[in-house]
């Protein structure tokens, strides 16, 4: 229920049925339903409490970015940047990272790249409010089109 509100954009019933779930909430999506809302110190806590996933660490640079910390973001994204070197990270997670900051065309070269790795967070493309910023960029409909997500 928590997810069918949040991609509904619902955010208050989101917010509202993933509280509900405590520890097992998803941390990711809850701390998006926050920005969201711009209810930045939620998010902020939030970001901090999820784990064990690369998704933790760049949406706390969500939080940042967002909430107009661009330092903070920035040194989040560069050293994970950095650890990606030595692992494998998907480019969706990557392209969230240029969200964060607002770098738009390194998130659609991101997304692009995503594309072509078969990334399955690409799932997220269509519905996730995290990439409402690109949604009139003529590359992110182009995207979308290859993916075959209808209109």
């Amino acid at each position: 229920m928590a997810a069918i509100a949040f991609t509904a954009r619902k955010y208050d019933l989101a917010i509202t049925q993933f509280e509900s779930l405590h520890e097992a909430a998803d941390f990711v999506l809850l701390t998006v339903a926050y920005l969201e809302m711009k209810r930045f110190p939620e998010a902020l806590a939030t970001a901090k409490k999820c784990k064990g996933s690369d998704l933790c660490p760049i949406h706390l640079a969500l939080v940042y970015g967002l909430w107009g910390r661009k330092r903070e973001a920035t040194k989040i994204i560069n050293k994970f940047m950095q650890a990606s070197r030595h692992r494998y990270v998907y480019p969706t997670v990557l392209a969230r990272a240029y969200i964060a900051t607002d770098d738009r065309e390194q998130a659609l070269k991101w997304l692009e790249r995503a594309y072509e790795e078969k990334d399955p967070g690409l799932f997220w493309l269509k519905v996730g409010p995290i990439y409402d910023p690109l949604r009139s960029e003529p590359r992110f409909q182009t995207l979308l089109q290859k993916l075959n997500f209808p209109e």
